[in-house]
């Protein structure tokens, strides 16, 4: 729509930018080709070369670098004007889905990862109450974080809750956004013979001698605690053990010589029953990330955008109270033994808890 003659050459800076030349700008750049993406919108390359005119007029600047073959490249106006098309096409898209009747309306897709969902599962039921016009499907994915930002860029999962490595950081920018809920602390563990039990400052030196239990390569987790581990000087360590059981992770730790490095919180409860403990580092282990990912959609869905708020919020809550509360006892006590003049309570056989292998790093 013009808003004055429309003789060319004539005020057509007047004219309106239209959803059709940004969807047109936009083809252009994912075909690599005015001559492509004619044919694909069933238009003769003029036509497409006077929408990209008549855009470059209203916006006073040069869209694509002039050239006569090979493939059309933008100018760094170009660059910024194919972002922003791509937002607003995006923002429409959303429009016309938020105005759909509440029977129409696009699902919800949460992924989370083995560990951090132990916590969570009940917060997704809790959302299914708040958004009943919402169908919102789970999937406990066990893959690595780089997958599963894949998946939440494709439009796999709206929003994803997972562990990262400390090295990765926050990406606030980008189809997938990255925010940092909360860092995950690791330790060691070894059973209560082990040499190593109740030593004061333990080296990296010190660890490097035995072998550690750990998970699979092939587990996802296993690149976070080498990540880790590596950063220490530990990167090159004999195996003990190499599974996705993780009940014979713990076993193997307790009825050898082996260690090994899991999430602290998870560990201080799960490794009770095999009377394991955990060392007293002399270096701090790099903690991993847990980490929330989103896409496009959250960006335009309110109720999507606090509910992936809503989830973090809880995952980051619960995290630093349970903390809280078991840092303060254990902070001045050597790890294995009894504070002076206490009494060793009677022992309490606790039956081991079911096989999750994303309790392990």
């Amino acid at each position: 729509m013009c808003s004055g003659p429309t003789r060319l050459g004539m005020n057509r800076v007047q004219c309106h930018i239209t959803l059709r030349q940004l969807e047109i700008l936009l083809l252009v750049i994912e075909q690599s080709s005015f001559r492509k993406a004619a044919a694909s919108l069933g238009l003769s390359p003029v036509a497409v070369g006077e929408h990209i005119r008549a855009l470059e007029d209203r916006l006073r600047v040069s869209l694509f670098h002039r050239r006569r073959g090979g493939p059309p490249l933008l100018t760094p106006a170009g660059e910024l004007a194919a972002e922003r098309a791509r937002a607003v096409i995006a923002a429409v898209n959303h429009l016309e889905a938020d105005l759909l009747p509440l029977s129409t309306r696009p699902n919800w897709r949460i992924g989370l990862a083995p560990f951090v969902s132990r916590n969570l599962l009940g917060r997704v039921a809790e959302l299914r109450k708040r958004y009943p016009d919402r169908s919102i499907t789970t999937d406990i994915c066990d893959r690595e974080a780089e997958a599963i930002t894949t998946m939440v860029a494709n439009g796999v999962f709206d929003i994803a809750i997972t562990i990262t490595d400390c090295a990765d950081g926050e990406n606030l920018d980008g189809p997938v956004r990255k925010e940092i809920i909360i860092d995950e602390p690791l330790a060691v563990f070894v059973s209560q013979s082990h040499p190593l039990a109740g030593k004061r400052g333990v080296l990296a030196v010190d660890l490097a001698d035995f072998p550690i239990s750990t998970l699979s390569v092939a587990h996802p987790l296993r690149h976070v605690t080498d990540a880790s581990l590596k950063t220490c000087g530990l990167g090159e360590l004999r195996h003990a053990i190499e599974t996705d059981d993780y009940s014979e992770i713990l076993a193997s730790v307790s009825h050898s010589r082996s260690f090994a490095c899991m999430f602290a919180e998870s560990g201080r409860a799960d490794t009770i029953a095999h009377r394991l403990i955990m060392l007293d580092l002399a270096f701090a282990l790099p903690a991993p990330q847990v980490v929330l990912l989103t896409n496009e959609t959250a960006a335009f869905d309110r109720q999507l955008r606090l509910a992936a708020e809503y989830l973090a919020n809880h995952y980051r809550s619960e995290a630093g109270t349970a903390r809280r509360s078991k840092g303060s006892a254990s902070r001045d006590k050597i790890p294995g033994r009894l504070a002076p003049g206490t009494q060793r309570p009677a022992a309490r056989l606790v039956q081991p808890t079911p096989s999750v292998s994303g309790n392990l790093c």
